[in-house]
């Protein structure tokens, strides 16, 4: 059995030392639209409007969309950003 882990030198890609939690400004959201363009610009509304990754976004369906009518809006997914 090892007594160190090998993985404990590599601590800056697995643990986040300093983050904090950040949203963008409705400033920031406009600025990053207005440079958006064709189809990147509907992924970046959706990320912003559902909170979804990439990932999520690129894997819809037409099937997982809900379009119901008067529903509450998803709430914004938080992430950290790395400060160090």
């Amino acid at each position: 059995m090892l007594d160190v882990s090998p993985f404990s030198r590599l601590k800056g890609l697995f643990y986040k030392e300093e983050s904090r939690l950040r949203y963008l400004s409705e400033e920031e959201e406009i600025s990053l639209l207005n440079v958006c363009q064709g189809m990147l610009k509907n992924i970046v509304l959706v990320a912003l409007h559902t909170g979804m990754r990439l990932g999520e976004i690129l894997n819809l369906k037409w099937s997982d969309i809900e379009w119901k009518k008067n529903e509450e809006p998803r709430k914004k997914r938080s992430a950290d950003v790395h400060t160090g």
